[in-house]
């Protein structure tokens, strides 16, 4: 591979009319180190986490405090806790749900541009793109919900059928990677194209159509090259603070908790930076689709169009 190439992060197609895996693996991983202001998208989604990180100390001070003075929590104050504790993360959970969902739909936006050589500011985008934060939550619920069906109705059955219940399971197992594969482009060309939500959904059937193999081939690939990169990543990381944190070479000052912690403070980099690689490699997907598929002869072309890079 030329080195003008790796550089630049071109991305070209291939004789079967789609994108090159190669490139788009580059293009992918070049990316979210090369235009490192794409973490500016997850400052929210840190913002949450680290108030989540602090409710959940206060919760644990609270109980060895309470601990400290009774000899035991009392159980009637540990139900109370642990109820408010639950629902509070739930929330934040859901919270954090909808600023990861705004991220990544800007990663899609940011590697759009970039893949078309366009300039871009990540704060121009996190404002310009706010509007659409909605839908794509909808388009991202609703497909979710369709994807999950067969477990519904394994659950329905549950009931009856008792230990099958599990074979069940696993039989529809294949159907929900079906389903999620088809409507796996669905927010990206209600991001880029513009498409209404059913729009969006019906965009997705039509170029996942016979190429199923092909995103699921891609997207495995990619999935276990991000997941070893997170892995070992998450191990240098870890490795030094499990030995501070136990061990004969442990540092007594530093308790499980706050291991734990710290250990979560300098992992998130690694999540956020991962989680722009598949954005962008999502994008490249979409992109290599429309380029195999094009465009149905009744409907209007995509905008933006994409244009393909020679």
């Amino acid at each position: 591979m030329r080195l003008s190439k790796i550089v630049n992060m071109e991305v070209q197609r291939s004789e079967g009319g789609g994108l090159k895996f190669g490139d788009m693996v580059w293009f992918s991983l070049k990316f979210m180190f090369k235009r490192w202001d794409t973490l500016y998208f997850f400052i929210p989604v840190l913002v949450v986490k680290l108030l989540s990180l602090l409710y959940m100390i206060d919760v644990v001070t609270r109980i060895g405090i309470s601990t400290f003075d009774t000899g035991e929590p009392k159980v009637i104050d540990m139900i109370n806790l642990i109820t408010q504790f639950a629902i509070t993360q739930l929330i934040l959970l859901f919270i954090i749900w909808i600023f990861n969902s705004y991220a990544v739909m800007c990663v899609y936006v940011a590697a759009y541009r970039q893949f078309r050589k366009k300039r871009w500011n990540a704060w121009d985008l996190m404002q310009e793109y706010i509007g659409k934060l909605p839908g794509f939550l909808a388009i991202s619920f609703l497909v979710d919900l369709i994807v999950s069906i067969p477990v519904l109705i394994v659950g329905i059955f549950a009931a009856v059928t008792g230990p099958l219940a599990f074979l069940l399971l696993v039989l529809v197992l294949p159907a929900m990677v079906y389903i999620g594969i088809r409507l796996s482009v669905s927010n990206i060309s209600y991001v880029i194209e513009g498409k209404s939500i059913t729009g969006a959904i019906d965009r997705s059937l039509f170029l996942t159509k016979d190429k199923f193999w092909y995103v699921f081939g891609c997207s495995l690939a990619f999935g276990i090259l991000i997941g070893i990169i997170t892995f070992f990543g998450r191990l240098i990381i870890k490795l030094p603070l499990m030995v501070l944190g136990g061990g004969e070479l442990a540092y007594q000052p530093f308790s499980i908790i706050s291991i734990k912690i710290l250990s979560s403070l300098l992992t998130y980099p690694i999540d956020f930076y991962c989680s722009i690689a598949i954005g962008s490699f999502s994008f490249l997907i979409f992109a290599s689709l429309v380029f195999m598929k094009g465009k149905r002869e009744v409907e209007k072309p995509p905008e933006p169009k994409l244009d393909i890079i020679r």
